[in-house]
């Protein structure tokens, strides 16, 4: 039984973001069309009503366009900048006494410099411990612990799923020689308002693949080095030719044939998509603090928040730690 985001019962003791083990009126598994767009756009109509089109159903929210010029307005409480760069953030003055923290950011080939009280980095750590300018010696240490593997995320646009339905599955494991081994599925679309997908196999639909690239044996540094190399060496020609081999390896007896039911195939690399938790990851090692239990601490006034702060990239640790360095930030101000 698993609830994905949105689907929460409320705040109570639990994490707001999860289903209760013991709540059993929610059974199996729920996804928005667009996965985590949706809950974005909640809390995006609830901080800049204008930056969307349209009422506040959920219907409306969910399908309007965005309206983009209402995202950066002067004035408002809420500003986001889009396609802005922080390249810098560093304290105006020595972290345990600076009473601002500046900020550089490149937007459309020009550097900004903009002053902020507190700031919660949200990005990954191999981001911070570049940016950050005078991160303590701690927290880059820490920072230089974390290992990320590599994977890709192949979208399979199918005329039909007949084959499938045939087998009686809709999500499955495999294992390839060329590294292109994981897991795949279908999903069933959720019906929103007068919005109806149909979930028919002589329809078309989305397959998804998630591809780690693992090289067993080696040790996890060595081994995500070399799964990005294996995830940026590769050409979309060379992953859309592997993938047509594998579902026809997979699924021709069913009836699948590559030419005639797939109507395109798009690919999503993730260089730093997932991190790799080592022995003294969470529990620390040879007398050391845990490298997760120090990015979570504010240093001045910055805070981290990032979803690997919990030692899987997933919308709930994100969520759980962003809030967290907000609060952390909050008491400062």
């Amino acid at each position: 039984k698993s609830g994905l985001p949105g689907f929460d019962k409320g705040f109570g003791d639990a994490a707001l973001y999860r289903f209760s083990p013991d709540d059993r009126k929610a059974e199996g598994c729920f996804s928005f069309p667009g996965g985590n767009d949706a809950v974005y756009r909640l809390l995006l109509k609830r901080v800049i009503p204008a930056a969307l089109s349209g009422g506040d159903s959920f219907e409306e929210i969910h399908d309007a366009p965005y309206q983009f010029e209402n995202f950066d307005r002067k004035g408002e409480r809420f500003r986001l900048r889009l396609s802005a760069t922080a390249v810098l953030v560093e304290h105006q003055g020595e972290p345990d006494r600076a009473d601002m923290v500046r900020v550089a950011y490149e937007k459309d080939g020009r550097i900004y410099l903009v002053r902020a009280r507190g700031v919660v980095s949200a990005a990954g750590g191999w981001v911070n411990k570049h940016i950050i300018r005078d991160l303590p010696e701690a927290h880059k240490n820490a920072f230089g612990e974390f290992i990320y593997g590599s994977n890709i995320i192949v979208n399979v646009a199918l005329r039909n799923w007949k084959f499938l339905a045939k087998l009686g599955i809709s999500a499955f494991h495999y294992f390839g020689s060329d590294g292109l081994g994981a897991f795949g599925n279908i999903k069933h679309p959720m019906a929103i308002g007068a919005e109806q997908s149909d979930f028919d196999p002589e329809k078309p639909v989305v397959m998804t693949f998630y591809i780690g690239f693992p090289k067993p044996g080696l040790p996890a540094r060595e081994q995500a080095a070399q799964i990005r190399w294996a995830l940026l060496s590769k050409s979309y020609a060379d992953i859309e030719q592997a993938m047509r081999r594998q579902m026809t390896k997979m699924f021709a007896e069913a009836g699948f044939d590559a030419a005639r039911d797939i109507a395109g195939i798009t690919v999503n690399r993730w260089g730093h998509s997932y991190i790799v938790c080592p022995p003294g990851f969470f529990f620390g090692a040879d007398g050391k603090d845990a490298p997760l239990d120090v990015v979570k601490r504010r240093f001045g006034r910055i805070a981290f928040g990032h979803a690997e702060q919990n030692g899987l990239q997933e919308w709930f640790g994100g969520v759980e730690n962003g809030e967290r360095a907000a609060r952390q930030i909050l008491e400062l101000l």
